[in-house]
């Protein structure tokens, strides 16, 4: 029994060994747990008692939404003033500022219209109808504009000026032809901008684009060219055509011996591919002999080479 007894001793001082090490405090410690546990109190009290004692303290902010709605309305009552005064200036200006002087309203720009006094909308509502088709025969046709002010009409109808053509029937849709006995022959390639507006259907802004084209290809060569002009429109060739001529003495032509890569990707025939293409076979060859090299080889594609055809030459220098 007594040896039983031992070992039980044994570990009970073992256990109790093992809790005074492990759960018995120092001084400092239990100064430390102490001062703790009061300030969770203090925390757990304050939780619990503010919430009661503080009252939620609400701001009055009608005063000053109030004074946020009296400026967004003085903000929108010079805004609508600034609009109106605007309004009223164009208006005016529509009224006063503008002379009159010799047009045709047929070919008109919008610059022009503008500067006759007319409104945005008038002049839509016109150019609307000229691309319709509709034309203007005699002065009293503009009266057909819906919005066209009588006032206006009777001032300007000593200006009005519209080039004759023959349409015996102007109810009838058939191709109207152009009076060659009232508007001259124009040659293209050496018409200036002023006399291209002679044209029926064309007004500065195409007169402007065709120069513009024309020097870009080295000239025309064919009258059909015209249909690549930005915007112009398939009626007014048909409409032009026969007062119109084509001379090709003068047209201008790249040496593609000569020219190097910044001349040849300006002419519209030409894109980068086919540029590339060129210089390279000039570059081993030598030089071009024949401009029919170029399709031969499909440098120049079969579709293109007979638009660019009048355009590009090949220079022969003679070897002494």
């Amino acid at each position: 029994m007594f040896l039983i007894w031992l070992p039980v001793t044994s570990l009970i001082l073992m256990i109790s060994k093992f809790l005074k090490e492990y759960f018995t405090f120092s001084k400092a410690e239990k100064n430390g747990t102490l001062v703790l546990v009061i300030l969770i109190l203090v925390a757990l009290t304050g939780y619990i008692l503010l919430p009661g004692i503080i009252t939620s303290r609400t701001v009055d902010f009608t005063e000053f939404e109030k004074e946020i709605e009296a400026f967004e309305q003085s903000l929108n009552s010079i805004e609508d003033a600034a609009l109106t005064v605007k309004s009223s200036d164009k208006q005016a200006g529509n009224k006063n500022n503008f002379q009159f002087f010799e047009f045709d309203p047929n070919d008109l720009s919008v610059d022009k219209w503008e500067q006759l006094g007319l409104s945005d909308k008038t002049i839509n509502t016109i150019r609307k109808y000229l691309r319709k088709g509709g034309r203007f025969y005699k002065p009293e046709d503009m009266k057909k504009i819906y919005g066209l002010k009588t006032e206006w009409y009777n001032s300007a109808k000593p200006y009005i000026l519209i080039r004759e053509i023959d349409s015996p029937d102007t109810k009838n849709t058939a191709p109207v032809t152009v009076n060659v006995k009232k508007i001259s022959f124009i040659e293209l390639n050496s018409a200036d901008s002023l006399a291209l507006t002679y044209l029926p259907g064309i007004g500065p802004v195409f007169a402007g684009r065709i120069i513009k084209y024309r020097n870009l290809l080295g000239g025309f060569v064919r009258k059909e060219q015209l249909l690549e002009v930005y915007g112009f429109p398939d009626e007014t060739l048909k409409l032009i055509s026969p007062v119109i001529s084509i001379d090709t003495t003068g047209i201008t032509r790249i040496d593609l011996n000569k020219a190097g890569y910044s001349i040849l990707i300006r002419h519209p025939y030409l894109d980068d591919y086919t540029v590339k293409g060129i210089l390279n076979y000039k570059d081993i060859q030598g030089k071009i002999q024949d401009i029919n090299e170029l399709k031969t080889n499909r440098i120049i594609p079969g579709e293109i080479f007979p638009r660019i055809k009048p355009y590009i030459m090949v220079s022969q220098e003679k070897s002494n």
